[in-house]
């Protein structure tokens, strides 16, 4: 069955010592979430609810797997507090730092797996990752 894998024909996947690494990315709002109370029939109940209606909370996760150890989950974090000078997503410098710091903690070579985002079809992108093919 040599070559009838997940990745057959693909020269990294073969590669021994190396990590399978997924990943994806995700955002949550910090708006309260909306409640439905009683109210009277016809009226608008009025509910109060703690905290502001804007901002993001945004992160990109990376799960690493390799036959033997455990898996090994890193991730960066970004909170967008609804402030014009903040950074309200995750750009394609935050993917490429997320790489990097994988890599030499994992202090293997990686074969890295994510969707078709747009952030991740950036030519910057293609760039990094053509520049540090080894």
């Amino acid at each position: 069955m040599e070559g009838r894998g997940v990745a057959a024909g693909k020269s990294a996947a073969h590669h021994p010592g190396s990590h399978l690494c997924f990943a994806d990315e995700t955002g949550q709002s910090l708006r309260p979430p909306r409640r439905r109370t009683p109210g009277a029939a016809g009226q608008r109940p009025q509910v109060r609810v703690a905290g502001r209606s804007r901002g993001r909370v945004n992160i990109a996760g990376v799960v690493c797997f390799m036959p033997g150890p455990q898996a090994r989950l890193f991730f960066k974090l970004l909170v967008h507090h609804g402030r014009r000078s903040e950074q309200k997503s995750i750009a394609w410098t935050d993917y490429r730092d997320l790489i990097v710091v994988t890599h030499l903690q994992l202090d293997t070579p990686v074969v890295w797996l994510w969707d078709n985002v747009n952030v991740h079809l950036q030519q910057e992108m293609f760039d990094f990752t053509e520049k540090h093919k080894d």
